[in-house]
């Protein structure tokens, strides 16, 4: 089996990956990679970092795209400079912001290649990135370029260590126990292999237990994986309600603290509540003037509104980004929005944000966006904080699972879109694309997606309003 940059990255990630990677390329078994779109913003850093790099580099000797194997090893890399007969220079570019571990993990195994097996010395390496607080004017300002020699020393011991093991794990997959543990193991949970590294499916109830990555596989370790088995002395009060609902197998509801948050629970004043959702598309390159690099610009916005009696529903024009959208959907919101009553939003900050900085842009709005901030409640809040929690969302606090778990007749199964990121990238492509049927059928799942989510706000609030209203009947 060759040695490859993306085996390495998977031994990193978990053993058993590696190991079914090693085991579908054995059995040319491979799944086909998805060909991924480049957008028209990602062609840009990539053309602009290219001239950025022949600027900076005029006269050396520049290999782009470079790849080489042999018998023993596959690697390739972005772009190799050689400035002298015994200097070389590595760089590599992205259009993010952060230079993340699983970045530095792959540019110390392409060093280690190229040295080891291609007689290539590698003296420094740099990355390119985007510049998050990019100001237009300069050509190259919204590039970052940085050296990584000091990230790549610091992280040296630990990766050439986890190197020989994945040198001596390719040649020998029995060579160490691939079951993860308490410092590789990310996220027991979202395991795609928990039948191999958690074998007792039956004791893995912990893993759903909230934030305790660390703590829930020491108690796995233990054989206290099932909630009847975990110790209530060890939890934090919020783990201690968690217990307590699957072990009764029942709804918790804290109505003191509800009511501490906000009396719209119970609405005996009869307030109209607004429910909003944003769609939004966020390029690494701005597109319009005073926004940033990966600003969000709202596209679309769903508002249901319920005057206690009626529930209402307004779905804003779809903006396609011939122009800047922030003032069109900043005055139909005007004109929607009743003029008082709480705002619901989930995870609001993102939608405040939003409203914030296309106010920012768009001035003669800043006073509305001040009322608007202060009339906004987050509907996460309750299930962050626990004062809301059911055995079904087993763990979650996604509005995707806590809607079914409260709602059992309606959930996001069947939807083209199943998140935000996938509704950014799937309109951006529809923006680039001369298919009108394809544009027809992106901004049908998207005004579906975003229409559901202010649905599911409205399904929730009147959930939490019944319970609440049961309890004080009683």
């Amino acid at each position: 089996m060759k040695i490859s940059q993306s085996l390495f990255l998977a031994y990193l990630d978990c053993p058993n990956h590696c190991k079914e990677l090693i085991s579908q390329r054995e059995g040319n078994n491979t799944k086909p990679n998805k060909t991924r779109v480049i957008l028209n913003d990602e062609r840009l850093f990539y053309n602009l970092t290219r001239d950025f790099i022949l600027s900076q580099f005029d006269g050396s000797y520049i290999e782009w795209d470079l790849s080489a194997e042999n018998d023993t090893v596959r690697v390739s890399s972005n772009c190799i400079i050689k400035t002298s007969e015994s200097i070389s220079i590595l760089i590599d570019y992205r259009p993010i912001t952060h230079i993340k571990k699983d970045w530095i993990a792959k540019l110390f195994f392409q060093m280690k290649m190229w040295e080891h097996y291609f007689n290539k010395k590698i003296n420094s390496v740099y990355a390119i990135t985007i510049e998050k607080e990019f100001e237009s004017g300069k050509k190259f300002g919204i590039l970052r370029f940085q050296s990584l020699n000091k990230k790549i020393e610091k992280e040296s011991p630990f990766l050439e260590s986890k190197y020989n093991d994945f040198l001596n794990f390719i040649q020998n997959p029995k060579y160490s126990d691939p079951k993860n543990d308490d410092e590789t193991c990310q996220s027991p949970k979202s395991c795609h292999h928990r039948n191999v590294c958690f074998p007792i499916a039956l004791d893995t109830e912990v893993f759903s237990l909230r934030d305790s990555q660390h703590f829930a596989m020491s108690l796995y370790r233990r054989g206290l994986g099932k909630w009847e088995n975990i110790p209530m002395r060890e939890l934090s009060s919020k783990q201690e309600i968690q217990i307590l609902a699957h072990r009764e197998n029942r709804l918790k509801l804290n109505l003191p603290k509800l009511l501490e948050y906000s009396n719209i629970w119970t609405n005996e004043s009869k307030e109209t509540i607004s429910f909003l959702d944003f769609e939004t598309v966020n390029p690494c390159f701005p597109m319009f003037e005073r926004t940033k690099p990966f600003d969000h610009i709202p596209i679309l916005f769903s508002l249901h509104i319920y005057d206690g009696n009626a529930l209402t529903h307004h779905l804003s024009q779809l903006h396609w980004l011939d122009k800047d959208p922030r003032l069109d959907v900043l005055t139909e919101l005007k004109s929607l929005l009743p003029k008082n009553g709480p705002i619901f939003a989930f995870q609001s900050l993102f939608e405040e944000g939003v409203l914030k900085s296309s106010s920012e842009a768009y001035p003669d709005f800043w006073e509305d966006w001040l009322l608007w901030k202060e009339r906004m409640l987050d509907m996460a809040t309750p299930f962050r904080q626990m004062w809301v929690y059911h055995p079904r969302q087993n763990g979650s606090f996604s509005l995707k699972e806590i809607l079914p778990a409260l709602v059992p007749e309606k959930s996001y199964n069947g939807l083209e879109i199943k998140n935000g990121a996938i509704a950014n990238r799937m309109f951006l492509q529809a923006c680039e694309s001369n298919d009108p049927h394809s544009k027809e059928k992106t901004a049908k799942d998207i005004q579906e997606y975003c229409s559901l989510d202010t649905l599911s706000l409205f399904l929730i609030y009147k959930f939490i309003n019944a319970q609440i209203l049961s309890q004080n009947s009683l």
